[in-house]
């Protein structure tokens, strides 16, 4: 199997294209639906049994959930920490 390469620039894409069959599409909760719609579709359309398409269907819901947690997780490590207190005391220098 072949590597995906995901980008923000390929999403965008993606989406620029959908809004160009429907503006609403410039939102991404509608887009993310059309996503869903074209998966659906696709399965649909395999030439295989219907438990065969359920199961696809299920792989590729847990593969979806596992690109958002990397992408969450990713988003959640690239955040600035917050700034620890304030250090104190009184130095001394060396006798």
């Amino acid at each position: 199997m072949s590597q995906l390469q995901l980008s923000d620039q390929l999403i965008s894409a993606v989406q620029e294209t959908l809004a160009a069959h429907d503006s609403n599409a410039r939102e991404p909760g509608v887009a993310i639906q059309y996503l869903a719609a074209i998966i659906g579709y696709r399965v649909g359309k395999l030439d295989m049994p219907a438990a065969g398409k359920e199961d696809v269907l299920e792989q590729l819901a847990a593969f979806s959930r596992h690109v958002m947690q990397d992408i969450c997780s990713a988003e959640e490590r690239a955040q600035p920490q917050p700034p620890g207190p304030d250090a104190f005391g009184i130095w001394r220098a060396p006798r």
